[in-house]
Order: C-alpha cells, then sequence, then structure tokens
C-alpha cells in the first residue's frame, strides 16, 4: 500500500515546475514503483474478490458499465488533445 505523509509533517524540499521523475534517485524511482504496482494489484485483488460473489446478471451489468466509463473516459482524452 502506498505510504503517505500527513500534511505539513514533510521536510522534503517542495517541488519545482522542472522536476521531473528523472530527477528522483533509481532506488527511490524503484521503491515509489512498487509500492504503486503493490496497491493496484490489491484493488485488483479486491474487484476480483467483488466479482467472484455477483450474479451473471450482476457481473455483465457490472462489465457493460465498465465499458461505458472508460469508453466515456477515451472520449475526452481525445477531446483534450
Amino acid at each position: 500500500m502506498v505510504r503517505r505523509l500527513p500534511a505539513g509533517d514533510s521536510n522534503l524540499p517542495a517541488p519545482t515546475a522542472t522536476d521531473t521523475f528523472a530527477d528522483i534517485p533509481d532506488e527511490r524511482k524503484r521503491v515509489i514503483r512498487d509500492e504503486v504496482m503493490q496497491d493496484y494489484f490489491e484493488r485488483m485483488a479486491a474487484v476480483k474478490k467483488q466479482l467472484d460473489v455477483m450474479t451473471v446478471a450482476q457481473r455483465e451489468m457490472f462489465n457493460r458499465s465498465l465499458a461505458e466509463n472508460l469508453a466515456l473516459v477515451v472520449k475526452g482524452d481525445a477531446a483534450n488533445e
């Protein structure tokens, strides 16, 4: 799970507009990626657990809703380009 610091409890320098992911040391990047992937897998497992207990009709409704939402996101991304 991703660890978050309480607001205001950080002694890290404030980010600037020119800061990029490339500015982060490689070891810290690896830790960040690992934390993000762990959080992602935990969320996916939770969704799968919920899907496993759904009826076929509920699962179909979920899949339809998911497809519609993804289509809206893609349409929105295309409109912003």
